[in-house]
């Protein structure tokens, strides 16, 4: 991914830890952590007031669309990327699939969907 110093990042569903928030600070770039499960409600409304409507000039989307069973959910989390990047912005979406992995509960009880990432090209287009 390219960083520019200056620039803000939405991280939709960053989890609960500040790793990546470190990492990115020492590139020049704000990384705001927006995440239902992992962060708390107050924390979560100040994120959306500083990045919707296009004030994140990237927003990550990492391992998240893999462990979002429904698609209507996986849309949703599409579009608050959408939504928080400017219009000339770029979202970056990563993913995980075991290799012949089926798509199920996981051994940490969460959900893994297993399946390649060109999969979710149709989802993200839309």
């Amino acid at each position: 991914m390219k960083w520019e110093r200056g620039t803000v990042n939405a991280d939709i569903g960053g989890g609960k830890y500040d790793d990546i928030t470190k990492y990115l600070k020492t590139q020049g770039v704000k990384n705001l952590v927006y995440d239902p499960w992992n962060q708390p409600l107050q924390h979560n409304k100040k994120v959306i007031k500083e990045v919707a409507g296009g004030k994140a000039d990237t927003a990550t989307i990492s391992n998240v669309l893999n462990v979002v069973d429904e698609a209507a959910n996986r849309d949703q989390i599409i579009a608050q990327a959408a939504d928080a990047i400017k219009q000339d912005g770029t979202a970056y979406f990563g993913t995980y699939a075991k290799p012949g992995g089926k798509a199920g509960p996981s051994g940490r009880g969460n959900w893994q969907n297993h399946i390649k990432q060109q999969a979710y090209l149709k989802e993200i287009k839309k």
